[in-house]
């Protein structure tokens, strides 16, 4: 290999002309104790000694990315973002807005004459992220806690069905809302949320039940199949009766009593209660029934009650419920051949309907019948009460509408035979009607109080009563209590 001098660049022989761009000039650099030759361009020396071309950013962090120095970035002269050692900062001179975020974790913005800052002093928790909605274009208010207040209900109210009372409505600010029952003890309330009375007790006894025994066939009557209503029900193993939607609305089961059954001559006005059991092929929709009562003389049916304006719906779809439904009775005369129906209609609403009776499902009646006297002394009411009277001369009774009136005279025997006058004091108030001679026919007079009494006239309890007569005699004085 040929030996080149080595020489200092001031050493050399100047070449006469301008380098070339291409021109090649070796240097040695020196790494690491040793020296390492190079090339440089003509064009690069060129470039150095004449100041060269304005490098771009890019260039510029080839060359190494760290300043001290703040960089601005701007649009004309209104318009410029800052990057700073501690804040990146974009402004608008002329509306006198900006944003900036600094190196504590603070955002300030400032879009009017006050500037707001945000940060996240009061998150404990690292992995916190602010989301915000996905809303519409537009502009929309961050409300803080102070803003957000408990409230007050415009208004609130609370409707209930007739069997319930509402109190404390409608609140408009705060308040309760109380639901009270507005019935009686007597009274339950219907599927449809009214009231109804349960029947009262009457007479000697509890009120008489009849069961449904579908299973009982009790003839063809009219062209309509009659079933067994008896006091006796038959558990066996059910009897079904169905109504379907295409049959349309209608006449489920019908039901009558044995003959002479119940063998009175009247029924007392009330409500009679009755338990059925129902189910539908599915849910949903409005079925319903009613019940109607009639009188059977043998030949014609008279009817004699009928809810068929408040119908029960059948809410319970595919399960066998027990829904119960009451008949207002009036009172009925009727004679001791007459027998009793109870038919049941209903409204299949788009289902099949299933009537089912006896066994685990027994459907009763409950009557205003009484399980007790049903006549007494001739009177045959279901109802009836005691007296006490005095009419008649002798200890008698008298049954005259449904009181039965023991009547026992008052009586006082006066003996006026050692002294013609006797002094005694009335214990209640009461008259004297008559006097009765029992020995002799004496002369009477008669003082209340020392007053001359006149017969029928009132003497007050306790006032002193004189009896005087002309000779030595028995008297008997007829008295009414008063």
């Amino acid at each position: 290999m040929a030996y080149r001098e080595r020489q200092k660049i001031s050493q050399m022989t100047p070449k006469g002309s301008n380098l070339d761009s291409t021109d090649l000039i070796e240097i040695s650099e020196l790494v690491s104790g040793s020296y390492v030759t190079k090339s440089i361009t003509g064009q690069e020396i060129i470039d150095a000694a004449s100041g060269g071309s304005t490098p771009d950013l890019q260039q510029v962090t080839d060359v190494g990315a760290t300043t001290t120095n703040s960089i601005s970035v701007t649009v004309g002269v209104n318009e410029y973002s800052a990057v700073n050692a501690v804040d990146v900062t974009t402004y608008n001179i002329t509306t006198g807005t900006y944003a900036s975020i600094e190196n504590t974790g603070t955002l300030f913005l400032k879009t009017g004459a006050e500037e707001s800052a945000l940060n996240n002093t009061n998150v404990t928790n690292p992995n916190v992220v602010l989301e915000f909605p996905n809303k519409a274009t537009g502009s929309y208010t961050i409300a803080t806690t102070s803003d957000l207040t408990s409230g007050t209900v415009t208004s609130v109210d609370l409707t209930m069905p007739s069997a319930f009372t509402v109190s404390g409505n409608p609140i408009t600010t705060s308040g309760t809302l109380a639901v009270t029952g507005a019935g009686l003890v007597s009274q339950y309330v219907r599927g449809d949320g009214s009231l109804a009375n349960f029947p009262s007790s009457t007479g000697g006894g509890a009120s008489t039940s009849y069961y449904l025994n579908g299973s009982v066939s009790q003839g063809t009557i009219g062209g309509v199949a009659y079933y067994e209503m008896n006091k006796t029900p038959i558990l066996g193993t059910g009897t079904d009766f169905v109504r379907t939607n295409g049959a349309g609305n209608g006449y489920i089961a019908s039901f009558l009593t044995d003959a002479n059954d119940p063998n009175l001559l009247k029924i007392p006005g009330g409500n009679w209660n009755l338990e059925f059991y129902f189910s539908a092929s599915s849910s949903g929709s409005t079925p319903s029934f009613y019940v109607e009562l009639y009188k059977y003389d043998g030949s014609t049916f008279t009817l004699i009650a009928s809810n068929s304006a408040n119908p029960e719906i059948i809410t319970g779809g595919t399960s066998i419920d027990a829904y119960f439904t009451s008949l207002s009775v009036p009172e009925t005369v009727l004679v001791a051949t007459d027998r009793l129906a109870i038919r049941i209609y209903v409204t299949p609403a788009g289902r099949t309907i299933t009537l089912h009776t006896e066994d685990n499902h027994l459907c009763q009646v409950i009557t205003t019948f009484t399980t007790g006297l049903t006549a007494l002394n001739g009177l045959t009411e279901q109802v009836q009460n005691f007296a006490v009277g005095q009419s008649g001369s002798v200890i008698n009774w008298s049954s005259v509408g449904a009181t039965h009136t023991l009547n026992v005279p008052i009586k006082y025997t006066i003996e006026l035979i050692d002294a013609l006058t006797v002094d005694f004091y009335a214990p209640y108030n009461l008259s004297i009607d008559s006097v009765t001679n029992i020995l002799n026919s004496p002369t009477i007079t008669i003082q209340d109080d020392g007053v001359a009494y006149t017969l029928g006239n009132t003497i007050a309890s306790g006032s002193k009563i004189t009896i005087t007569a002309n000779t030595a005699s028995v008297i008997t004085l007829n008295v009414t209590r008063i």
